[in-house]
């Protein structure tokens, strides 16, 4: 996996969970990238929405995604867990 803005965001936002001393952290991963960086680091699927469940008058209205997504992910970690390997991508 590359060291794409995405995880310089990631990183930095850890850094400011820790000082504020947050315990988790959440994440809704559009992309299947992103949402593979978040299981990646520790998080955990806590549910899926799966594009095709985004309808408009009967018509999918989410369609050929980025990255070939097909959900929209929602993750949760521990910020005390992530941190060790999430530092990698600093």
């Amino acid at each position: 996996m590359g060291s794409g803005m995405a995880q310089y965001f990631s990183y930095k936002s850890m850094e400011i969970f820790k000082k504020h001393e947050c315990d988790y952290w959440l994440s809704y991963s559009a992309a299947a990238a992103a949402a593979g960086f978040n299981l990646k680091i520790g998080g955990k699927m806590l549910f899926e929405f799966p594009y095709d469940n985004f309808k408009d008058c009967g018509k999918s209205v989410l369609t050929n995604m980025c990255d070939g997504a097909k959900s929209l992910k929602t993750i949760i970690g521990r910020v005390d867990k992530t941190w060790p390997s999430i530092q990698r991508y600093a």
